[in-house]
């Protein structure tokens, strides 16, 4: 991977006139659009996984809703499982 802080390092040039700000500006914006350019396939790429990610994402949250339903929602789910635990002491410490 290169490092395009190097280029911007090595080619800082004069500012010291107008022209030489205006040199200099022209300079960096066109490594900031090669950088850019390169970028792009990569950009499309990272843009398609986080689409995935939130198919995914959406799709795991429909499950736990299913899964919650099922089992008649969190509140009651809990007190089931607590009322278990204290009757399984009861019967035998587990």
């Amino acid at each position: 991977m290169s490092d395009p802080t190097a280029e911007i390092r090595s080619t800082a040039g004069d500012t010291s006139t107008i022209d030489g700000v205006r040199k200099r500006y022209a300079h960096l914006c066109s490594l900031r659009d090669a950088a850019n350019q390169k970028a792009t396939v990569v950009r499309m790429m990272l843009d398609a996984a986080n689409q995935r990610a939130d198919t995914a994402r959406r799709e795991a949250q429909q499950h736990a809703a299913e899964i919650q339903n099922i089992r008649g929602g969190g509140e009651n789910w809990l007190k089931l499982k607590k009322e278990i635990g204290q009757l399984a002491r009861l019967l035998g410490g587990r």
